[in-house]
């Protein structure tokens, strides 16, 4: 097992970027309830148990990045579950942060927008489902962004450029 290897091997880990991921367009009753609940174990459950696991390996000054998306900000009809699923990434990641404080661990949470990945190939059931996404990033913006920063990430659409927010003032 992955746990097991670090064990054996003992790493010191300064990165470890939480992105494995996947959606799907459609209204509920289009998504098979196990594609749903393949959803949750990948966008939520992975995402907990590879931090925990690294966290034992990880020392001072190291950081996590935690791939949210801009969906975890609000209700999304016909992309619910995997909104949902951010959300929660969004929200264990602001939560992580302050609980590593002491370890001076760092946790973020990154929240792009649409991206130019596979992603759409997986998620769109139908290709009339979406037709148009607004603003592109690549994924080489969003790493190049996300790798330069010491502060949580918020993608803001409209601007087509990125807001900083720390959540500090917000969180004790």
């Amino acid at each position: 097992s992955f746990k097991a290897l670090l064990s054996k091997e003992k790493p010191d880990i300064k990165l470890l970027v939480n992105n494995a991921g996947f959606g799907k367009f459609g209204a509920y009753h289009q998504i098979p309830v196990e594609e749903s609940a393949n959803m949750i174990d990948l966008n939520c459950k992975a995402v907990v148990c590879m931090s925990e696991i690294c966290l034992p390996f990880m020392s001072e000054g190291a950081k996590i990045i935690q791939v949210a998306s801009i969906a975890a900000f609000q209700p999304l009809p016909f992309i619910n579950v995997y909104g949902a699923t951010k959300a929660f990434v969004l929200n264990y990641a602001i939560g992580l942060d302050k609980e590593l404080k002491d370890r001076n661990i760092r946790v973020f949470a990154l929240c792009p927008g649409w991206t130019k990945t596979n992603f759409f190939d997986v998620a769109q059931t139908n290709p009339n489902d979406v037709k148009t996404f607004g603003v592109w990033f690549t994924a080489k913006q969003i790493v190049d962004f996300a790798t330069k920063t010491d502060r949580q990430i918020v993608a803001d659409i409209k601007a087509e450029k990125y807001l900083f927010t720390d959540y500090e003032d917000i969180i004790p």
